[in-house]
Parts: C-alpha cells; sequence; structure tokens
C-alpha cells in the first residue's frame, strides 16, 4: 500500500486496507472478508486516530497501549492463520499465577517469529483468557516498528520498546542505548507491579534454528517487582506461520504452553534467568529444546 497512512483520507486507507493485508497472507480470500467486516466496525474518526498513531509508533524508550480496534483487527486477522490442532496447554496455571499474585506476573517466552506475541494473544484470548491477553504487555525491539505491517501489529499489543545494542560501538550511542534500555525496563516493571503481566523474549532476538538460545544478560532486572512471580510460556509453530525469511504469512498449528511460576524473591538476576530458562526449557517440545540439554 504505497501511502503515507499520517496524511491519507480514512476512505482511501478503506478502499486500500483490506487487499493489502490479505496480500500478507497465503490466504487472501480468507482475510479480506475479515478485514472488510473489521472496517464496518470502526466509524472515520477512530481509523483517524489509529492512522496517527501508526505514524508515530515506536518511539524507543516509550510505553504504547494498544489500540482496541487494532487489537480486535489483529485477533480476526490471526485467526485464519492458526490451523485445527492450535491451541493453549496448562491455561489453568497462568489463570491461577495471576489470580494469586494480581496480574504481577513476568512471561519468558522463546523467540521464532515477529508474530510471536500476536499469536500469543489471539490464542489467549481464544482459549478463555481475554482478559489476561488484554492486560499483557511485551517488551519489543526496534525492528518490532520498522515497517507499515509490524507497526500495525504492534499497534495491537501493548508494547514497551526498548533499544538493541547489536553492532553498536561508540560510547555515546551506547550511553543512549543504555538511557533507552532503562526507561523501558522501568515501564515494564512499573506495569508488573500495576497488575499488568509482561511478556519478555529474554533471547533479544528470534531463534535462526528454532531452538531455544542464550539469554541476554541482565534479563532478570524485569523480575525485580514486589510480589512478582516468573512464568515460563513455551511457544511451537509461529515460525511456521511466518519463518524468518518469508515474505508472507500461512496457516500453521501453534501452540503455547504455560510453565511452572515461581518466585524470583532472594535469587540474583542470572539466576532468575537460569530458572525461567530450566522452565522454558521444560515446556517446550524436544525439536525447540537447546541441542546441548
Amino acid at each position: 500500500m504505497p501511502l503515507d497512512l499520517s496524511q491519507a483520507e480514512p476512505a482511501v486507507v478503506r478502499a486500500a486496507l483490506p487487499a493489502w493485508l490479505a496480500a500478507t497472507t497465503t490466504v487472501p480470500a480468507t482475510v479480506e472478508p475479515v478485514v472488510l467486516a473489521w472496517l464496518d466496525t470502526v466509524d472515520d474518526a477512530a481509523l483517524a486516530g489509529i492512522l496517527q498513531r501508526l505514524s508515530t509508533l515506536g518511539e524507543p524508550g516509550g510505553d504504547h497501549p494498544a489500540d482496541p480496534h487494532v487489537r480486535r483487527l489483529s485477533r480476526h486477522y490471526i485467526a485464519p492463520l492458526l490451523a485445527p490442532g492450535s491451541g493453549v496447554d496448562g491455561l489453568d496455571r497462568l489463570h491461577t499465577a495471576f489470580r494469586d499474585h494480581g496480574g504481577r506476573l513476568l512471561l519468558v517466552g522463546n523467540h521464532l517469529s515477529y508474530v510471536d506475541a500476536q499469536l500469543t494473544d489471539a490464542l489467549l484470548a481464544d482459549a478463555g483468557a481475554p482478559a489476561i491477553a488484554d492486560a499483557l504487555c511485551v517488551v519489543a525491539g526496534p525492528k518490532v516498528y520498522d515497517t507499515l505491517f509490524r507497526r500495525l501489529a504492534a499497534l495491537g499489543l501493548h508494547t514497551i520498546a526498548t533499544a538493541q545494542a547489536s553492532g553498536i560501538t561508540d560510547r555515546a550511542s551506547l550511553r543512549e542505548l543504555a538511557r533507552i534500555a532503562g526507561r523501558a525496563l522501568q515501564a515494564a516493571q512499573d506495569h508488573v507491579a500495576a497488575g499488568h503481566p509482561v511478556l519478555l523474549y529474554a533471547e533479544g532476538t528470534r531463534s535462526r534454528s528454532g531452538r531455544l538460545q542464550p539469554f541476554l544478560r541482565g534479563a532478570g532486572r524485569y523480575a525485580a517487582v514486589e510480589g512478582c512471580r516468573v512464568l515460563p510460556l513455551a511457544l511451537d509453530g509461529s515460525d511456521a506461520v511466518f519463518p524468518v525469511d518469508a515474505e508472507q504469512l500461512s496457516p500453521a498449528v501453534v501452540r503455547v504452553t504455560v510453565g511452572e511460576a515461581f518466585d524470583p524473591a532472594g535469587l540474583s538476576r542470572d539466576e532468575v534467568m537460569d530458572r525461567a530458562r530450566d522452565g522454558l526449557i521444560a515446556a517446550l517440545p524436544a525439536h525447540r529444546r537447546p541441542a546441548s540439554d
């Protein structure tokens, strides 16, 4: 869709959006009617607000709430991509941890695809946990906001934009990255403290092999919130929906497995992440576990 959405008229977007979004998948005939039906529920004022937010989304260190209209669009768009057999295992563990600890949860997941968070959100909502999905905040790197499609997907989630230091060596840039990362960390901790679960992909980047990679140093800081519990969230199949080098999304079986929650109090940052990683490995199918484990 070759247009500047921040300057586009709602009528232009209404005409272009269904075919454009449908073309991002290998099942356009299924997706296009879903988008058309969604547009019927969104008035021009709401659509103009969405377009304005898309033009500014992704400020580094920023806290970006989901747009409720785009959240509905995201879930409707994802639904045709969840093949029969998709679902959530161990949902009772998530409900129990959320209830017993007032939502003060750090969810630690494995990272396979740019649509991991969207698939997780849609699966949780469909499995009977829409309130938890609605409350979820996702820590996102700058690549999440790189393209129009990714920004639109991100706007359907509550995201916290952090920084990535890959390829940066000069001290001034590293100081700025540290400042951005600090703002994102504080935002995430504030959300956990307020009872809004935060989803963290502690590997920091998508796995090219499909197996769990080492965690970033310092990721355990996100759990440094009084009353927080850490909960592994294992994902399988999202890389079949949107492989690393693919240009379109395809239907596939996607499953989320909820691990066992634990209390990080009294553990060092590294110990928190070691235990979270062990719990994630236990919840992952064998072909997703590290080759050396």
